[in-house]
C-alpha cells in the first residue's frame, strides 16, 4: 500500500523468518546478526536482574576483566552499526529492514554505533512493554516517588539559573527570582543550555564551552495529535516508507486512552536539525497547518476518510518542541555526542536524552538512576530501587 511497512514481528525468530522469505540471499547473514547482536545485549546487560543496570565497569579491575567477561560487547565497543550490518548482511534489502527502527534514536543511522542499538534490539530478545494509561504514567509515578519521600514538585517554574558559587552548584534561581538553596543540583534539561545557559561558561573549565558549543542537537520531528471516532484496524505502530512517517495507535491496545469505539492517533517524522520554523513568522500557522494536512493526508490511505473522523487535532513543529521542552532547535533526542553525567561543576549532575547513555526511555531512566548513584552511592539507590518494587 503506497510504500508501507509491514508490522515487525516481535520476537527475533520472527524477524529473521520475515528476512528469509524476502530476502533470502540475505537469510543466514541476518540469522547470524541477530544472533551477534542478541551476545552483545546479554553482554551489556549483564548483571542487571541485580543491580537494575546494564553492566558498567567500576573499577580498574572490571576495566581490564571486561574483553573477557563480556567480549560481544567489548568486540563492537566503538563500532557503528551500519558496519555491524554490512560485516553480516549482503543484501540492501535485508539492510534497509534491520535499520528501520533507527528512527528511534536518530535521523542519521550512519552516526549509530552498535552499543547504542542493541537495547532497542533487545525487545526482540526479551520483549517490551507498554504502560498502561500512556507515558505519563512513567512520570506520575517518578512525581509520586518524589512526594512521598518528603519532596516537592514544581510545575510551570522556569529556572533561570543554577547557582554556582567557587566552582560548585549551590542550588537555582527560578524566573521569578526565588533563590532555592540545594546541597547538589541534577539537570534533565536540554544538557548543552544547562551547561552554556543555567551554568555560564564562566563557570566551565577552560575548552568546555567551547566542546559544549560544538554539540549537535539531534533531530527534532513534525507531530500531528488526533482524536478519532473511530479505532483504525492497524497495529501499534505502523510506518509508511515512502512519506517518511510513522503512525502511532496506542489504543490499539490500550482502551483506556479514549472512549469506547474512538482513538488516540498520532503521525511522526522526523525532521533534520537546524530545520526553520519560527512560531513569529507571518505564515508560521499556515505553514504548520499546511505540513499536518499533508501528513493526514498520508495516513488516509490507510485510514479511508481519515479526515472526517477526526474529533480534535494538535499540530507540533520543532518550533513546538523548543517552546515546551526548551530544547536547542527542539532536538527530540537531546544532543550527539552525549555527555557524561558528572558535570564539569561539583554538585551538579546531568540526565537525559544528551547524557550517557542517549535518548530513548530506558536510556534516560538509566541516566537518572547514575546520577543517584553518584549521590547517594550503589548500595543506597539499589535499596531504594527494591523498596520501590517491594511496595
Amino acid at each position: 500500500r503506497g510504500g508501507t511497512l509491514r508490522a515487525l514481528p516481535g520476537d527475533a525468530a520472527g524477524l529473521a523468518a520475515l528476512i528469509a522469505q524476502e530476502h533470502p540471499g540475505s537469510a543466514a547473514g541476518a540469522a547470524a546478526f541477530l544472533e551477534e547482536m542478541r551476545a552483545v545485549h546479554r553482554d551489556l546487560y549483564r548483571g542487571c536482574a541485580d543491580r537494575g543496570l546494564p553492566h558498567i565497569p567500576r573499577s580498574v579491575e572490571a576495566m581490564r576483566a571486561y574483553p573477557r567477561d563480556c567480549p560481544h560487547a567489548f568486540r563492537w565497543l566503538e563500532r557503528g552499526f551500519l558496519e555491524m550490518l554490512e560485516r553480516y548482511v549482503p543484501g540492501a534489502g535485508a539492510r534497509a529492514l534491520l535499520s528501520s527502527l533507527t528512527g528511534y534514536l536518530s535521523d542519521r543511522p550512519e552516526r549509530l554505533r552498535v552499543l547504542q542499538m542493541a537495547p532497542i534490539f533487545g525487545y526482540f530478545f526479551d520483549g517490551g512493554f507498554y504502560p498502561e494509561g500512556g507515558s505519563q504514567r512513567l512520570a506520575d509515578a517518578l512525581a509520586e516517588a518524589i512526594r512521598s519521600r518528603g519532596g516537592e514538585v514544581r510545575l510551570r517554574t522556569p529556572v533561570r539559573r543554577i547557582l554556582v558559587e567557587k566552582g560548585e552548584a549551590k542550588g537555582v534561581e527560578t524566573m521569578e527570582g526565588e533563590r532555592i538553596a540545594a546541597a547538589a543540583v541534577i539537570s534533565n534539561a536540554d544538557a548543552r543550555r544547562t551547561l552554556l545557559e543555567l551554568v555560564g561558561a564562566e563557570h566551565l573549565p577552560t575548552g568546555y564551552a567551547d566542546r559544549c558549543r560544538a554539540l549537535r542537537p539531534s533531530a527534532s520531528a513534525f507531530m500531528v495529535t488526533l482524536a478519532l471516532d473511530i479505532l483504525p484496524d492497524l497495529p501499534a505502530m505502523t510506518f509508511l516508507q515512502d512519506d517518511r512517517m510513522a503512525l502511532a495507535l496506542p489504543s490499539s491496545h490500550d482502551g483506556t486512552l479514549a472512549p469506547p469505539g474512538c482513538a488516540s492517533l498520532a503521525l511522526m517524522r522526523l525532521e533534520p536539525t537546524g530545520t526553520p520554523w519560527n512560531r513569529s513568522a507571518p505564515d508560521y500557522r499556515e505553514r504548520k497547518t499546511r505540513a499536518g494536512d499533508a501528513m493526514i493526508a498520508a495516513a488516509a490511505a490507510l485510514i479511508p476518510d481519515l479526515e472526517r473522523h477526526i474529533l480534535n487535532r494538535q499540530d507540533a513543529s520543532a518550533a513546538t518542541f523548543a517552546r515546551y521542552t526548551h530544547s536547542t532547535d527542539g532536538a527530540i533526542y537531546g544532543v550527539e555526542p552525549a555527555l557524561p553525567g558528572k558535570a564539569p561543576v561539583r554538585g551538579l549532575l546531568l540526565a537525559g536524552g544528551g547524557v550517557f547513555p542517549g535518548p530513548g526511555v530506558e536510556a534516560c531512566v538509566i541516566s537518572g538512576r547514575l546520577a543517584a548513584e553518584a549521590l547517594v552511592g550503589p548500595v543506597r539507590a539499589r535499596d531504594a530501587g527494591s523498596a520501590r518494587r517491594a511496595a
